[in-house]
């Protein structure tokens, strides 16, 4: 082979080489960027609604239950919201954009929350991705429920 030849390959396999290793690098930073976009937009509605949470007795129940405002408010067009009230060990609020369906509530999940943590993590259902952010539902310092917020 010719000097020319083999210089020309050299030079062919240094620039695919750069072409993929410049592409991969932009993919994840891109990546990046948008999952700390949507942790951060997740965050924020979390806290918001912890904000306005607040624990009203219930004479049906005769115990203190989580109240908290239309979630409506807080959800945006691809934003889902449901509350977990301790007290009651159910769900006990959907935002409008949720319909009929709710938020798979991961046990693991639930259980970090319920010792005061919050945890993001990705689920697949069906052919959709969630980005799920679920958190503490703190009131005067006590855990009160569980707050989720998804986005696809």
């Amino acid at each position: 082979m010719s000097i020319r030849r083999r210089l020309t390959l050299w030079y062919t396999i240094i620039l695919a080489a750069v072409l993929i290793l410049f592409g991969a690098s932009l993919y994840y930073l891109l990546t990046a960027t948008l999952l700390n976009s949507i942790d951060r937009q997740l965050e924020t509605a979390a806290q918001q609604l912890e904000e306005s949470a607040r624990m009203v007795p219930s004479l049906a129940l005769l115990s203190m239950v989580v109240e908290v405002p239309d979630l409506n408010i807080f959800a945006e067009p691809g934003l889902y919201i449901q509350v977990y009230d301790a007290g009651q060990k159910q769900v006990t609020r959907r935002s409008a954009t949720l319909g009929e369906a709710s938020l798979p509530l991961d046990k693991n999940a639930l259980a970090v929350a319920l010792r005061g943590q919050a945890r993001l993590e990705t689920r697949s259902i069906g052919s959709s991705r969630l980005r799920t952010y679920t958190a503490p539902l703190l009131i005067d310092g006590e855990v009160a429920g569980v707050v989720q917020v998804s986005t696809s």
